[in-house]
């Protein structure tokens, strides 16, 4: 399935209970580090367009290649403790706050792996999907587990 990708986005996971954690918010909270990606990446960008979904004063800014598939590797600081429930179609959901020129319908796919792995699929272990809803303006995405 060909993915358009990412322009913008604060990444947001929810974390066990009801309380989410933010992972990155490009200001002042970052627990993940950013490895390799394909097309370009500023990590300090202003906001585009603040709202109710983000107001943040920054963002990153991914900047696609002129592959087919893109992607952008993404290491949390410190081991991932029971991620299990994420792993149900009930259970907790990985959120992402986004903000994309791709058109509605555009398919975003987050696929969980082994850091010790960047063969595809090899270092793969799960994978959720997502669906943009909005072009042009700031959205969020609740992933849902998909193999």
């Amino acid at each position: 399935m060909k993915i358009l990708l990412i322009l913008i986005s604060v990444f947001t996971f929810t974390k066990c209970g009801l309380a989410q954690q933010d992972y990155c918010d490009f200001e002042t909270s970052k627990v993940i580090y950013f490895g390799a990606y394909t097309g370009s990446f500023d990590s300090a960008r202003v906001n585009p367009l603040p709202n109710s979904v983000n107001a943040s004063g920054f963002c990153g800014m991914y900047i696609r290649d002129t592959n087919l598939y893109d992607n952008m590797k993404i290491y949390p600081n410190s081991k991932l403790v029971d991620v299990s429930p994420y792993a149900t179609f009930t259970s907790l959901k990985i959120k992402m706050k986004l903000f994309t020129s791709a058109p509605v319908g555009t398919s975003i796919k987050l696929q969980l792996g082994v850091k010790s792995d960047d063969n595809y699929p090899a270092g793969v272990h799960s994978e959720y999907i997502a669906t943009t809803s909005v072009q042009n303006g700031w959205q969020l995405l609740t992933f849902n587990f998909w193999q």
